[in-house]
C-alpha cells in the first residue's frame, strides 16, 4: 500500500491524497466484459455487473491508497477508451503537488490529460511510455510489481489554473482492440501547504417526500482534510449552512449539497451532481361500470337490480394497501384488497347491486357514485383522516351497455332530471347514469249497474250508476 512519497527538493513526505468525487468512463466496445476493479487480487466489481455496482467500485479504486486496488482491463480495448476522475472541488495547480500514475506491470502506454471546470480536456497531454516507469516493489500478483509515473501539476496546466479531474486514455491499446493497461491515477499533495476543503462521500443519500407529508430529507456524509468542524449545506456555496449534515422537511425540488469548514468559511466543496426530490405522487382511481340489468318479472323496470363492477388502479409510485369501496346508494360486496402496486389494477374484489324504484322512474333515471378509500405507506389504519380517497368516474355511458373508451379523459354526460347538470368540467369523478325511457299510459275502464227495483225491467224512473277504474 501507498503510505507516502518523497520527492527529492521536496522538504516533506508526500502522505494525502486529493480525494475524486466521481469517476466516468469510456470502452468502445459495446461488448466489453474484462474491465474489472481488483483490490489485492480479489475481484470487487465487473463493467458487466452494471454501473450501480461497477462505478461506486471503481471510484472506490481511485480513492484508495493501496497500489494493488486497481482497475484491470485485458482485452477489448481500444485505444480510445478512457477513465476519468473528477473532484467536486478543482485543485489549484502546484509544483509540490504531484500526479501519481500507477500500471501495473510498467508496460503500457497512456496519455493522461488535465480536465477543465467544464469537465474538458485542457492544457498539455502528457504520454507515460513502457520502458519510463519506475518500479515500487509493491508487488501486484506472482512476483510482478506495481511500476508508476509521478508528474507535477504545472506539467498539465501552469500553476495557478484550476483542474476538476484527469483523463486517462489507453492510446496503446491495439487498434483493432486488445489488451490494455491495469492500474489508476491519484494526486498527491504535502498537509503542510495544502488543507483541502471537506470531501462529499458517495454514501451521502436522500429519502423522498413521502405522501403523507409531502417532504423528504437529504444526509450529507463529508470528511475533514484537517481543516476542522465541518458545516453543511444543500443549496450550494450560497448556504445556508448547519453544523448539522442531516436536512428534512424538504419539498420537492432540486438541492446542491455544499460542505465547508467551520473555522475557515472560504474553504467549500460542492457537489457535482444535485440531488432532486420528486414530489410523492400517491393516487387511486375507481371506474364504475354497469355491467347487467335483472329483471324482476315486474311489468316495466320497477324493481329490477342494476348490477356495478368497480374497477380499481393505483396511479402513483407508491403501493396502496387496505383498499376498501364504499357507495351510499347501491349495496357493495367484496373484501378489502390488501395491497396494490404502483400501475395495478383490481377488477373482481367488489360488485353492488342496486333495485330500481318508482322515485327513480319517475326521475328519468338512476345516478349514483362509488368512492374507494386506501391506506398510504405510513398512514395510521385507525385513523381514515390520512386515507388516500377517489370518487368514481363512470364506465358506461347511461344507456348502461355503452363502454367509455379512456372514461377519465372525457366529460361522460349525466341525466339532468335526476340530480341536475353534473357535467362540472371534471373528467375524472362522472356519476353511472342508467337512463330509464318513461312510457306514460293509462287507461279507463267504465261500468254500468241498473238499479231497476228488482224487477227486472228497465222503466222510466229506474236509475244507472257508473263505476269507473283508472289504470296507471
Amino acid at each position: 500500500p501507498f503510505i507516502s512519497f518523497e520527492l527529492a527538493g521536496q522538504p516533506n513526505p508526500f502522505s494525502e491524497i486529493y480525494v475524486p468525487n466521481a469517476v466516468n468512463y469510456q470502452f468502445a466496445s459495446p461488448g466489453a466484459t474484462s474491465q474489472l476493479v481488483w483490490d489485492e487480487q480479489v475481484e470487487q466489481a465487473n463493467i458487466t455487473d452494471g454501473p450501480e455496482i461497477f462505478d461506486p467500485a471503481l471510484l472506490a479504486a481511485y480513492t484508495s491508497n493501496d497500489l494493488r486496488h486497481v482497475l484491470l482491463a485485458d482485452n477489448t480495448i481500444f485505444p480510445t477508451d478512457f477513465v476519468d476522475i473528477q473532484y467536486n472541488t478543482p485543485i489549484v495547480s502546484s509544483s509540490n503537488r504531484y500526479l501519481v500514475f500507477t500500471e501495473t506491470l510498467g508496460n503500457n502506454e497512456f496519455t493522461i490529460e488535465a480536465l477543465d471546470n467544464s469537465l474538458a480536456p485542457t492544457g498539455t497531454p502528457v504520454v507515460a511510455l513502457p520502458g519510463t516507469y519506475f518500479d515500487t516493489g509493491v508487488n501486484f500478483i506472482g512476483g510482478l510489481n506495481v511500476f508508476v509515473k509521478i508528474y507535477p501539476l504545472t506539467a498539465f496546466v501552469p500553476a495557478g489554473d484550476e483542474i476538476r479531474g484527469f483523463r486517462m486514455t489507453q492510446t496503446g491499446a491495439p487498434v483493432a482492440g486488445g489488451n490494455g493497461g491495469d492500474g489508476k491515477a491519484f494526486v498527491v499533495y504535502d498537509p503542510t501547504f495544502l488543507t483541502p476543503p471537506p470531501t462529499i462521500e458517495n454514501t451521502t443519500s436522500f429519502v423522498q417526500p413521502d405522501c403523507l407529508t409531502g417532504v423528504g430529507s437529504i444526509t450529507i456524509d463529508a470528511t475533514d482534510n484537517g481543516g476542522g468542524a465541518i458545516e453543511y449545506s444543500v443549496n450550494g456555496a450560497a448556504g445556508p449552512f448547519q453544523a448539522s449534515n442531516v436536512f428534512t422537511g424538504l419539498v420537492p425540488g432540486t438541492y446542491t449539497p455544499a460542505v465547508r469548514y467551520a473555522g475557515t468559511p472560504t474553504c467549500v466543496e460542492v457537489a457535482l451532481s444535485d440531488i432532486v426530490l420528486d414530489p410523492a405522487i400517491c393516487s387511486l382511481s375507481l371506474i364504475k361500470s354497469i355491467t347487467n340489468i335483472t329483471p324482476a318479472g315486474a311489468p316495466g323496470v320497477i324493481d329490477d337490480i342494476i348490477t356495478y363492477n368497480f374497477v380499481i388502479t393505483n396511479t402513483g409510485d407508491f403501493t396502496i394497501t387496505d383498499i376498501f369501496v364504499v357507495d351510499p346508494t347501491a349495496s357493495v360486496s367484496g373484501a378489502t384488497i390488501v395491497s396494490l402496486a404502483p400501475g395495478a389494477s383490481d377488477s373482481t374484489s367488489f360488485t353492488a347491486t342496486y333495485t330500481i324504484t318508482q322515485a327513480d322512474i319517475d326521475a328519468g333515471g338512476v345516478e349514483n357514485s362509488a368512492i374507494v378509500s386506501g391506506e398510504v405507506p405510513g398512514g395510521n389504519t385507525g385513523d381514515t383522516a390520512d386515507d388516500l380517497t377517489d370518487i368514481s368516474d363512470t364506465g358506461t355511458e347511461s344507456d348502461g351497455t355503452t363502454v367509455v373508451v379512456n372514461p377519465e379523459t372525457v366529460e361522460t354526460d349525466d341525466i339532468d332530471s335526476v340530480n341536475g347538470d353534473n357535467n362540472d368540467g371534471d373528467t375524472t369523478n362522472d356519476v353511472t347514469s342508467l337512463a330509464i325511457l318513461q312510457s306514460p299510459n293509462i287507461t279507463i275502464t267504465k261500468v254500468d249497474t241498473l238499479n231497476d227495483g228488482g224487477d227486472g225491467i228497465a222503466d222510466a224512473g229506474d236509475t244507472i250508476t257508473y263505476a269507473f277504474t283508472v289504470t296507471n
